[in-house]
């Protein structure tokens, strides 16, 4: 705005996360190129106290009495000429159809009052299949050790050495898989019951089962349905799928005593691969259970809401803000998400609803409010800041009547020039506006018209503007040939009032207010400029123009 500053007072936002309830923004905005009474708006004043705040859903309506219009007697043209109706005394002046600026375009209906501030928790997923990793034993090793049934026959006996490649993670739908690939070498002995005798007989005092070179493989696949508990624990439920083993070694174990005896290397395996699955599978399983307790000392869940919920209390400047105002947040719900994996990146979202209210002068004192207990919360982040643009009416009058002061019209004869002009509400509480033009030497004009938005022009103006009925009897006595089209275009232009700045200044206030909430940690990217307009009201003292800032602001938080 230009020759022009704005003065941001009782500012009061309501933010929801579909994540901050930014609610009742006020924001006075003062003219300082002329002088404004204590009474009617000057920034020591106490403003009125708003009233609630409606839900604006349609523009203002037009007004439903229009100032009554003769409806038999004929308009006259610039050069009157009496008809022959002998009901008035005076053929009254034409009076063309009420013209004003292009209709303003119709505001969308400005957001829900909440808002919601969603910010990630997340740890790098690689990090985490790593953390995993490291709880499991890299290798494992056992001595002879009986396989068989006692007294079974064949007796076979193992020992073995283990060895495990680095772990294979994914994630989908809560669960974590984890692929544990193992390989091992073992030597295998046995004997055989003599069959025509009691004692036994050896089949093999040292067979190799895979070496280091060739080993035996084996694959354990574990899922880990992990869950976000209520008290913010993250809870694990193990699931061991079936194992997969690599091809048995291939030949017999013989012995000949007489008579050849022998045993084939895959009769024996069951055995062998059983004790093997008895003795790691349970290892495994055992620390892969740990997996829910390391995530929450990983994300730390509890502790890093405690953090947040408490930095947003504490109150922030609001940069670019006359006088001085401090930003407070009053979180009322907190909720988070399940894990979930996004862009590589293991965790969750935490949501956090908030009433924030700003206060000027002093650094205000904050009563923190306790972190709330957990509760589910979805919807996308979203921020809107809602409230009111309060106006002095006295100061949107001063601009009207500077801009039309000066001004000649031409009448038949001589010109009309306007000596002052002011603007006054029409009622306690209306979207209308009566403007007062003393003319010099001509009488006074009265007109009235309705406050609207403009939103391609970020404007607040009067509309649909229109004479009262003494003033068209004035206009039929001393105005003839006067042009009330343009008059009444020059009036309209003159009572606008530019919204752009308030509200950009708005947005950015609120963006850099947030950022200062963890200085390192928490960054908001983007602004809030798309602006909607509700109902605008107007009393002697204020306009009041209720407001819904919004617009899509992301959060990159880092622990």
């Amino acid at each position: 705005m230009s020759n022009r500053r704005t003065l941001l007072r009782r500012l009061c936002l309501t933010t929801s996360i579909a994540a901050l309830l930014l609610a009742g923004c006020t924001i006075n905005t003062y003219d300082r190129s002329t002088t404004v009474n204590n009474k009617t708006g000057d920034a020591k004043a106490e403003p009125a106290k708003p009233k609630p705040r409606p839900k604006p859903t349609k523009p203002a309506p037009k007004p439903t009495k229009p100032a009554p219009k003769p409806t038999k007697d004929p308009k006259p043209t610039k050069d009157p000429t009496p008809t022959k109706d002998p009901k008035p005394t005076s053929p009254p002046v034409k009076d063309p159809k009420p013209t004003s600026p292009a209709t303003p375009t119709v505001p969308s209906t400005p957001a829900s009052a909440t808002s919601r501030l969603v910010v990630p928790i997340r740890v790098a997923f690689a990090a985490a299949v790593a953390q995993v990793d490291k709880l499991l034993p890299k290798t494992e090793s056992q001595g002879w050790k009986q396989v068989t049934k006692k007294g079974a026959s064949p007796e076979i006996d193992v020992k073995y050495q283990l060895w495990r490649d680095p772990i294979e993670a994914s994630f989908k739908d809560q669960t974590l898989t984890v692929v544990v690939p193992v390989r091992y070498a073992a030597h295998v002995r046995g004997k055989i019951k003599n069959p025509v005798g009691s004692n036994w007989l050896w089949l093999t005092r040292d067979e190799t089962w895979g070496t280091k070179a060739e080993p035996q493989r084996m694959t354990v696949t574990v899922e880990l349905k992990l869950t976000v508990e209520g008290d913010w624990s993250v809870k694990s439920v193990t699931h061991l799928e079936p194992l997969k083993h690599g091809p048995v070694p291939t030949g017999d174990i013989c012995i000949k005593t007489g008579i050849q005896l022998c045993t084939t290397k895959a009769q024996i395996a069951p055995e062998v691969r059983a004790h093997i699955e008895s003795y790691l599978v349970p290892k495994i399983e055992k620390e892969l259970k740990k997996v829910g307790g390391e995530l929450d000392k990983t994300l730390a869940l509890k502790a890093q809401a405690q953090t947040l919920w408490s930095a947003l209390q504490t109150p922030h400047a609001l940069p670019g803000v006359t006088p001085t105002a401090w930003l407070i947040a009053k979180p009322s719900s907190l909720g988070i998400t399940q894990l979930s994996l996004k862009d590589g990146d293991l965790g969750v979202d935490l949501s956090i609803e908030a009433k924030l209210t700003d206060v000027f002068g002093a650094k205000p004192k904050v009563k923190p409010v306790p972190l709330p207990a957990l509760k589910t919360l979805s919807g996308p982040s979203e921020f809107s800041v809602h409230g009111t643009f309060e106006i002095p009416t006295a100061t949107f009058s001063q601009l009207a009547g500077k801009a039309l002061k000066g001004k000649s019209f031409a009448v038949e004869g001589s010109d009309v020039k306007v000596k002052s002009a002011s603007l006054t509400a029409v009622g306690k509480s209306s979207d209308r506006l009566k403007v007062t033009i003393v003319t010099e030497g001509k009488g006074t004009l009265v007109l009235e018209g309705a406050l609207k938005y403009d939103s391609k022009k970020r404007e607040l103006g009067l509309y649909d503007l229109d004479f009262d009925d003494t003033t068209k009897a004035l206009l039929t006595k001393s105005f003839k040939g006067f042009d009330q089209a343009a008059f009444r275009k020059a009036v309209g232009e003159a009572a606008v009032w530019s919204l752009a700045s308030n509200s950009d200044a708005l947005g950015k206030a609120v963006s850099a207010a947030l950022n200062k909430t963890l200085p390192g940690k928490l960054e908001v990217l983007g602004e809030l400029k798309e602006l909607t307009i509700g109902k605008a009201e107007a009393d002697a003292n204020l306009i009041v123009v209720k407001i819904a800032l919004t617009g899509s602001l992301g959060v990159k938080y880092t622990p």
